[in-house]
């Protein structure tokens, strides 16, 4: 009854009002006039508007309505059909027929389709969709006479607006590799005059964890959470020598581009004085640095040649990415660009980047090179030492810059900014956070369509808790009002669901907020432990919270939200928990267990939902096992590990910390 009645004052809100927009949000305080339609582009993006009709697509479990599909298919179509035809039938016993449109079916008033993509049908029914700025993912859903349409740009698009068709329908969410919610036996399904406007945030969304599944999840999870994005689907490849299925980077490949072995000796000024960066201006070599930028362009291209247009599509950004050290080259060159654009090191990157991408776009421009033509951003890492922007915001909200760093036409510079100067542990609008702010700001404003990757988790530290919430509530918001196109929250690598810390929720809410960065914090994180722990929510929810408590203390005692406490290994050390508080989360945690005693009778649901409470009951268990052994008598303390070990290997938990495995771990316990 409770899910009916959302859903009828879903409805009813859209009638009322004609269009339901989703707000802004962010509780930003910040000057948006220097910025040309700031603030206007989230408030359009999010309209869901239904009317009534007398018409029924099911009606005493029966209906008329069949899925029409295009005659040809790619995966994320296939995928749509799939899940519309499974959970409506899941919902309402009703097996809709699957009909291909072979060019042969066309509009009229009385067919009964629920039509997928620009079909033949489609373009009969001449529907008045302006699909302008909905990119791959936009969601459009119309009724014209007694027929729905679910489409977009895209197959993307497709997919996704069968989410939100069975959303509005049938209440269904996606929360967790295996947990969802959907109204079942529902008998009558009235028909709606659709007009949905569901435009993601953030164009492209990436989260690791999610993006590779097992094999037996196949690509449910992501799609569900609208999050198929890798960047490397959109970074040109860049192949460590001259084989096209060897080794490629699309990440830290500066040394793909100019492997030491091959140039160092003759053109040792390609590189910094230690030897681990480039010298993006060869040290003021002027005909070393002509070299270098047409070794470069030559990288590109030859990708280019083995990944033509028509078939690689998706490759539209040409990256050159520093190695993951903290600092650039200190020449007397680099030192005086330095100097010259707002003491912002990134120059060197930024103007070599030009010159790159001038040199290739003239390539691409042969026509003998047709076949290999594309709009192509040319992009490096805003990182580290490269962080700060070679341009200056004034108290007035304009910016001080030379002229050399503003783009050539047609050379489409995207800087791929990886903010490791925010506390993520803290408000994204605390004064904390004011300058890391400020520069995310100034890229976005300068170059439109920029990427940025966060962080947001103890990478030495996958066991414990961490708070990213206060941080994530506006951080979308930002980035969608200052032009970003692609977020990438790194937050912990591939632990694939079986996620201590509550990573389960952070993965949730950060894929809802990057779509929809209105989005409600608080609301979002009650749904999701309410559907998810179901009768031992009321446990679970203590244990968040407390946690959260201790986060929020330990941060102004040790700090530990900053870029620098991210490489700290929390639970090894007592001194950020008492021993009091990690009774307290056991206890909570027991509390949780003897909740599922109401599902005795239901082996599948107490057995999901304890592995649910399993993985979170790891926190304090790690921290005994790390600080208090003294504490528990030998057999407590053995039954403590053995059950640790347990766990981790039941639920699959992969990593201890970064790109570490836990196996070693779980061997060192002797047990």
């Amino acid at each position: 009854m409770k899910k009916a009645n959302r859903k009828k004052i879903l409805f009813a809100l859209a009638m009322s009002s004609a269009t339901l927009l989703s707000a802004c949000g962010g509780g930003s305080s910040e000057d948006q006039s220097s910025v040309p339609g700031a603030g206007e582009t989230v408030s359009e993006k999010h309209r869901f508007s239904a009317t009534e009709t007398s018409d029924y697509l099911v009606k005493n479990g029966k209906s008329s309505y069949k899925i029409l599909v295009p005659s040809t298919s790619d995966d994320q179509l296939l995928y749509a059909q799939s899940e519309l035809t499974t959970l409506f039938k899941e919902a309402t016993g009703v097996d809709l027929p699957v009909v291909t449109d072979d060019g042969n079916v066309s509009y009229s008033e009385s067919a009964t389709y629920l039509s997928l993509g620009q079909n033949n049908f489609w373009t009969t029914a001449a529907l008045e969709a302006d699909l302008s700025g909905f990119g791959r993912d936009g969601v459009r859903i119309m009724t014209k006479g007694k027929s729905v349409f679910l489409f977009g740009q895209t197959n993307y698009s497709t997919l996704y607006a069968v989410y939100d068709f069975l959303k509005l329908n049938f209440n269904f969410e996606t929360y967790y590799n295996d947990r969802y919610t959907l109204d079942k036996n529902v008998k009558d399904v009235k028909l709606y005059n659709y007009d949905v406007v569901d435009i993601p945030d953030v164009s492209f969304r990436q989260k690791r964890g999610l993006l590779y599944p097992t094999a037996s999840q196949n690509q449910m999870f992501p799609y569900r959470m609208r999050v198929t994005d890798d960047s490397g689907s959109l970074i040109l490849p860049i192949f460590e020598g001259d084989n096209p299925n060897g080794a490629w980077s699309g990440n830290h490949n500066s040394f793909y581009y100019f492997p030491k072995n091959k140039y160092q000796a003759e053109h040792p000024k390609f590189y910094n004085s230690k030897g681990d960066q480039l010298c993006f201006t060869a040290h003021g070599d002027e005909k070393e640095l002509e070299f270098m930028v047409e070794c470069a362009a030559k990288k590109i291209e030859q990708t280019l040649t083995w990944k033509p247009t028509a078939q690689f599509p998706s490759y539209t950004t040409a990256f050159l990415g520093m190695n993951d050290v903290p600092d650039l080259c200190d020449c007397e060159a680099c030192n005086a660009v330095k100097e010259k654009h707002n003491n912002a090191i990134s120059a060197t990157v930024l103007l070599f980047m030009k010159k790159v991408g001038k040199k290739v776009n003239e390539w691409m421009d042969l026509p003998e090179n047709a076949a290999y033509k594309r709009p192509l951003n040319y992009s490096f890492f805003a990182y580290q030492s490269a962080m700060t922007p070679p341009f200056k915001e004034n108290a007035d909200g304009t910016f001080t810059y030379d002229q050399d760093i503003i783009p050539d036409e047609g050379v489409n510079i995207m800087p791929y900014v990886a903010s490791m100067n925010f506390d993520y542990g803290r408000s994204f609008f605390s004064q904390a956070n004011e300058e890391a702010r400020k520069t995310l700001k100034a890229w976005g404003n300068f170059y439109p369509g920029t990427w940025a990757w966060s962080y947001g988790g103890f990478f030495n530290d996958y066991i414990t808790f961490y708070d990213i919430y206060n941080f994530y509530n506006d951080y979308h918001e930002y980035l969608a009002r200052y032009n970003y196109s692609f977020s990438f929250e790194q937050v912990k690598n591939d632990q694939r669901g079986a996620d201590p810390g509550f990573g389960g929720l952070a993965n949730y809410v950060l894929c809802k907020k990057a779509w929809d960065s209105s989005s409600d914090m608080d609301e979002m994180i009650n749904d999701y432990i309410n559907n998810v722990y179901e009768n031992a929510a009321p446990a679970m929810r203590e244990l968040f919270e407390k946690l959260r408590l201790w986060f929020a203390k330990t941060i102004e005692k040790f700090g530990i939200g900053n870029g620098g406490s991210m490489q700290w290994d929390i639970s090894g050390n007592k001194k950020y928990w008492g021993y009091g508080l990690v009774q307290e989360l056991f206890d909570i945690c027991d509390k949780a267990y003897d909740s599922l005693n109401v599902y005795a009778k239901d082996a599948a649901k107490y057995k999901r939902l304890k592995a649910y409470i399993d993985i979170e009951w790891l926190i304090p268990a790690k921290v005994a096992i790390s600080c208090y052994e003294d504490k528990f008598t030998t057999s407590e303390f053995i039954a403590i590990k053995k059950k640790f070990k347990d766990i981790c290997l039941d639920q699959g938990i992969k990593d201890i910390r970064e790109f570490v495995s836990i196996q070693s771990y779980l061997e060192s316990l002797g047990v």
